[in-house]
C-alpha cells in the first residue's frame, strides 16, 4: 500500500492523486493505472482525428480538476459529478476510484460497494490500488441497511423500492439492500391492493416487513334493459307504450277540455 494512503485516504491525499494524474493525460504511452486518461489516449489514436483526442485529454482534465476542488472543499455530491465524466472519457481506475469515494462520503453505500467492485476487477487497476479499493469495500459494505420481506408471494409480485423496481431472485424472504435513510416500498400483484411501507432504515440493521396483499374488490353494476324481437318497430315497445300511457292518462283531462271547448266553438249560435 502506498504511505500516501497510509492515513486512510485523507482529502489531501485524493487532491495529490488528481494532480499527479492530469499530466500523465498529454502522454501516450502504454497504459498506466495511475495515469488519467492514458488508455484512452491509445484507443483514441486509432479510431479519431488529433483534434477529437485532444479534445477529450483536455475535456478528462479539466473535469479532474473539477472533481479536486470539490473534493477538496467537501462537495462530494459535484465530485461525484466530475469523476463520472472522466471515467466515461478515460476509464482510469483513479478516477474511478476517486468516484467511489465521493460515493462513500455521501452515505451512498451500496453504490461505494459497487463501484470499489468495479476498480478490483479492472485489469488496469495496479495491485496497491486494487487493495485499497478492497480494503475501504470491505468498510463500506457492512454499512447497508437490508429490508427483510416476508410474506411476498412466489411469483408475479412487483416490487419497488424509492420507485425503482428490485430485482427479484425468488429467494423467500426476500432480502433487500438499501442505504440508510427514509425509503419507500411498494409491492403490486394482479388482482390485489397495492402494499405500501415507509420508514427510516438505518446502517448496518436489518427491517422486517410483512407484506399483506389483500384480494382487490371488484364491483359489477347490471343494466336491465328489457328484450325487444327481433325486427319490430320502436312503435311496438311496450316499455314506449307505457310511458306513453302514463302521460295521456297525466293529461287527460286537459285533452278533454281542450275537446269540449272545441265542440262549443264548432256548435252555431242561437
Amino acid at each position: 500500500m502506498r504511505s500516501l494512503f497510509a492515513s486512510g485516504l485523507t482529502l489531501g491525499v485524493l487532491v495529490g492523486l488528481s494532480c499527479a494524474a492530469a499530466p500523465a493525460l498529454a502522454q501516450s504511452g502504454p497504459p498506466a493505472s495511475d495515469s488519467v486518461g492514458a488508455s484512452s489516449d491509445s484507443e483514441a489514436a486509432s479510431s479519431g482525428p488529433e483534434a477529437a483526442r485532444e479534445a477529450g485529454r483536455s475535456r478528462a482534465r479539466a473535469l479532474f480538476a473539477e472533481g479536486s476542488n470539490a473534493i477538496a472543499e467537501s462537495r462530494w455530491a459535484d465530485a461525484v459529478e466530475a469523476f463520472r465524466g472522466v471515467h466515461a472519457l478515460t476509464a482510469s481506475p483513479v478516477a474511478l476510484f476517486n468516484l467511489a469515494f465521493a460515493y462513500r462520503a455521501l452515505g451512498r453505500y451500496r453504490e461505494a460497494r459497487d463501484t470499489f467492485d468495479e476498480v478490483i476487477a479492472s485489469a488496469a487497476t495496479d495491485a496497491e490500488t486494487r487493495a485499497d479499493a478492497a480494503r475501504l469495500r470491505a468498510e463500506v459494505a457492512p454499512r447497508l441497511a437490508t429490508l427483510e420481506l416476508r410474506g411476498l408471494p412466489s411469483s408475479e409480485a412487483e416490487v419497488s423500492l424509492d420507485a425503482l423496481r428490485v430485482d427479484d431472485s425468488g429467494t423467500r424472504p426476500l432480502a433487500v439492500e438499501a442505504d440508510p435513510g427514509p425509503h419507500a416500498l411498494i409491492v403490486r400483484q394482479p388482482g390485489h391492493t397495492p402494499f405500501e411501507w415507509r420508514g427510516e432504515l438505518r446502517a448496518a440493521e436489518r427491517t422486517v416487513v410483512d407484506v399483506v396483499l389483500a384480494v382487490q374488490e371488484v364491483r359489477v353494476e347490471r343494466v336491465v334493459v328489457a328484450d325487444r324481437a327481433e325486427g319490430a318497430s320502436v312503435f311496438e315497445d311496450p316499455i314506449l307504450w307505457a310511458v306513453v300511457g302514463a302521460v295521456l292518462v297525466g293529461s287527460g283531462l286537459g285533452v278533454g277540455l281542450w275537446a269540449v271547448d272545441d265542440a262549443a266553438q264548432l256548435r252555431p249560435e242561437h
